[in-house]
């Protein structure tokens, strides 16, 4: 992805900011989940293509919270819409 992407590529590694940077054990809700969402959204802010890479746990959103004729599942608290060129 470096070599299609170059410069213009945020790779945002969840390992790492959670380890390294907070020195946090994985759990769900953690202090990472912030961390990841305005590294990313900086990132994005600021022209980069990026990826978010690792396993992160996630809780079925309540149905209440869902928008009315949300094609979410149940099961999937998070709608991600994104073009991929290369999957690994």
């Amino acid at each position: 992805m470096r070599e299609k992407f170059g410069r213009n590529l945020a790779i945002v590694g969840q390992d790492n900011l959670r380890r390294i940077v907070l020195r946090e054990r994985d759990r769900p809700g953690g202090a990472d989940i912030g961390l990841i969402d305005l590294t990313t959204r900086y990132a994005l802010n600021n022209g980069f293509h990026v990826v978010v890479e690792g396993i992160l746990y996630a809780e079925p959103a309540p149905a209440a919270r869902q928008p009315e004729g949300s094609p979410r599942s149940p099961r999937s608290p998070l709608s991600v819409s994104a073009r991929l060129c290369t999957t690994v």
